[in-house]
């Protein structure tokens, strides 16, 4: 039985797609299965992790996955009642659609197995017999790969796991075709800092992100897009630090796997307009009061003769890490010399020595892309457009796109108090 099971999920089934959220390829199964192995081994790493999801759901008119759930309870050691088997089909499918999540953005799903979480907070609707049951029988299916986890100091214990082959087709479109009900809070600080204690002010501003955001959520309920999700902001360390605007949406894999490119809002195409060399343009701008050249990577090529995704790489270390040597370490991890980080930053900190380098510097620019994007998407809400975050851009429809430029240097401008702002 086995044997077919494992024929079935990597056989790509083809389907049309049901809720207007995707428009790609039938052969996104076989893209997945050729790069799905990429990042197994790379648990340790918190970009390729993310915690269980239990208000994940499926649309009503979904296609589903009934099939591979069918073949699960056909596994399934117990013989169950029809109200506890219907139960356990919902388990089944949350865990899948976590599964499917885990494929789609190539990372490890973080689940509780400490009987004590379940039936309380998020976990309120979540049994731990089901759940168990489900992922017992998964592992010895060999559906998933299983990696236990470690007890840490006031924390439960946290499991990994991750599906051996990329389930189906079927299975990736259903998480497309997913929302996550994610309740309140809609802003939050995370990993704050020892000794910081939001001061009045911090926690004002914590209040309007909060109001805001469930102005912007409340907006967005009426409207279909791929991985839907509530927007939330979170800060990282303090008030005023990191400050991104976050939604499944913007992890959705864009490079060697095109699917962002080909979801669809309100079943039409989008487009994504993004603030052209964002954190060097905003350190610029609030240093120097210069607006910077459109086409500074190319500038910084010719003068230095390293490639624009090299110089792109460069501001991206310097002000990010805290120091030359880790931003040094971070540039050569990318098949990059010490020569060419010496060339980047004897041409560009001789053009502007004044830029916040070797600081940690970018948390403060990725919270001014924060407050820029949530005031786009305010003016989304007065104007009836959609408009995905995805850090220093957003994705519109299609004939949207000029209200996305005006709209993103008018913010831009009106946050950094000045007029600096380009778009493409």
């Amino acid at each position: 039985m086995l044997l077919s099971v494992i024929t079935f999920i990597g056989y790509p089934v083809l389907m049309h797609n049901t809720l207007n959220v995707f428009n790609g390829s039938a052969e996104l199964s076989n893209e997945f299965e050729e790069n799905f192995k990429r990042h197994v081994n790379q648990i340790d790493n918190k970009q390729y992790r993310f915690f269980f999801q239990p208000s994940l759901k499926v649309r009503e008119n979904s296609s589903g996955m009934s099939n591979l759930i069918d073949l699960i309870i056909e596994y399934t050691e117990a013989k169950l009642k029809p109200k506890a088997l219907d139960n356990y089909k919902r388990h089944i499918k949350l865990i899948l659609l976590n599964l499917a999540k885990s494929v789609m953005h190539r990372q490890w799903c973080m689940i509780p197995l400490d009987s004590k979480v379940f039936g309380k907070g998020k976990y309120k609707n979540i049994s731990y017999r089901s759940f168990k049951r489900a992922i017992d029988t998964m592992q010895q299916m060999k559906l998933i790969n299983v990696v236990k986890g470690k007890k840490y100091s006031q924390q439960p214990l946290r499991t990994a796991i991750q599906p051996q082959s990329i389930l189906s087709h079927e299975a990736l479109i259903m998480y497309l075709e997913s929302f996550d009900d994610e309740e309140p809070p809609y802003a939050s600080l995370n990993n704050d800092e020892d000794g910081y204690t939001p001061s009045e002010a911090d926690l004002k501003v914590l209040s309007q992100d909060e109001s805001d955001m469930v102005i912007i959520n409340d907006f967005l309920l009426t409207h279909s897009w791929a991985a839907k999700s509530k927007m939330t902001r979170k800060y990282s360390g303090k008030i005023g630090l990191s400050g991104r605007i976050y939604c499944a949406f913007q992890q959705l894999p864009q490079r060697r796997i095109k699917v962002r490119q080909n979801c669809l809002i309100n079943g039409e195409e989008i487009v994504e307009v993004d603030i052209k060399s964002s954190h060097i343009r905003l350190a610029v701008a609030q240093l120097y009061s210069e607006k910077l050249e459109r086409d500074f990577y190319k500038r910084v090529y010719a003068h230095t003769d390293v490639y624009e995704s090299k110089a792109k790489q460069f501001c991206q270390y310097v002000f990010s890490c805290d120091s030359r040597e880790a931003a040094l370490s971070a540039f050569k991890s990318k098949a990059s010399s010490e020569h060419d980080f010496t060339s980047l930053e004897t041409y560009i900190l001789g053009r502007f020595p004044r830029l916040p380098v070797y600081q940690g510097w970018s948390k403060k620019a990725m919270n001014t892309e924060g407050e820029v994007l949530k005031k786009v998407m305010l003016q989304g809400v007065v104007d009836n457009i959609v408009a995905l975050p995805i850090h220093d851009a957003v994705a519109v429809q299609v004939r949207h796109k000029e209200w996305a430029e005006k709209t993103m240097k008018d913010c831009w401008n009106d946050v950094v108090g000045f007029d600096g702002c380009e778009v493409g």
